[in-house]
């Protein structure tokens, strides 16, 4: 990355924070550790946008997409899959040279994602069905990695359907 582009990232990113570090103290309006917050959360961000920004692309190349892999997809990206999508949307478009709104209206994929989202959402918003205790006290384990291990693959049996 070049300095120039680290400075047009800044420059995006500088304020990120202000809107959840407003304060209004005596008559003025403040912004304490913005820049720290801020800084954590444009890195958090951007990293994640980053490193997936091919999963569309690998999704897309696959002959069927597996309700596994969606909900991987989801899981592993969360509140930034729709970014996500927007941002595999304009690198497509950059890449062909095209509108984005053309891509779009060829990116069955993308749409497909991002139509589905809304309704992964709900999915993983219900309670567990298991919680670290019941899995300590079936397996007869000490709390540790195993445990979550067993809790992450149960709630994904949850969420996928596959035990109710």
């Amino acid at each position: 990355m070049t300095r120039g582009h680290a400075l047009k990232l800044a420059a995006l990113f500088h304020d990120v924070a202000k809107p959840e570090t407003r304060r209004a103290i005596g008559g003025r309006v403040r912004f304490f550790e913005h820049d720290l917050i801020g800084a954590t959360a444009a890195t958090s961000l951007v990293e994640t946008l980053v490193r997936h920004h091919l999963r569309p692309m690998h999704l897309a190349a696959a002959a069927t997409i597996t309700p596994r892999a969606r909900y991987r997809f989801y899981r592993d990206l969360g509140p930034d899959t729709r970014d996500l999508l927007a941002l595999a949307l304009v690198d497509a478009a950059a890449v062909r040279g095209e509108p984005p709104r053309r891509v779009w209206r060829r990116a069955t994929l993308l749409r497909d994602l991002l139509a589905g989202w809304s309704e992964q959402q709900e999915v993983a918003a219900a309670p567990p069905l298991l919680r670290g205790d019941d899995v300590m006290r079936h397996f007869e384990l000490q709390p540790g990695p195993e445990v979550g291990r067993l809790l992450r693959s149960a709630r994904e049996a949850q969420d996928l359907g596959r035990v109710t």
